[in-house]
């Protein structure tokens, strides 16, 4: 992805297979995981940022952006179709009507919730659905 920038002076430079290669790695990585890809994101502005626009003229910096913004919107568009099952996935569950208010934000609902959690850190998990050292309740 990146110009030449320090060695020449044309006004733009040809990525060629590095624009692609970015293209089918930001494909690639919004596909795996499409929650850190968020993250992944911010790290490459910002590092672009600190490591690019200083010492480059705003021509050359208004290149790279414009280069790197295609590249991952045509990435994300391509992996378009595995995000729009993820998204249907996440947005049908369940758990997503349970909101966190008040109290609840800071505390357990339940004080023997504390005691399966330490249990989940020293001792093997339980694959069953209830509790079977503190309590007997549906965990």
């Amino acid at each position: 992805m990146q110009i030449d920038h320090h060695k020449n002076n044309e006004k733009f430079v040809n990525g060629g297979f590095k624009w692609v290669r970015f293209v089918l790695t930001v494909t690639l990585i919004s596909v795996i995981n499409y929650y850190f890809f968020f993250g992944q994101v911010l790290f490459l502005v910002l590092y672009a940022c600190i490591r690019y626009i200083r010492g480059n003229s705003f021509k050359t910096v208004r290149y790279m952006i414009i280069r790197a913004l295609t590249g991952g919107i045509l990435g994300v568009g391509i992996a378009g179709f595995y995000l729009v099952m993820a998204l249907g996935g996440v947005a049908g569950n369940t758990r997503l009507d349970n909101i966190l208010l008040g109290y609840d934000l800071l505390v357990y609902p339940s004080a023997k919730m504390y005691f399966d959690i330490f249990k989940s850190m020293i001792m093997i998990p339980d694959i069953i659905g209830k509790g079977t050292l503190f309590y007997t309740t549906t965990v």
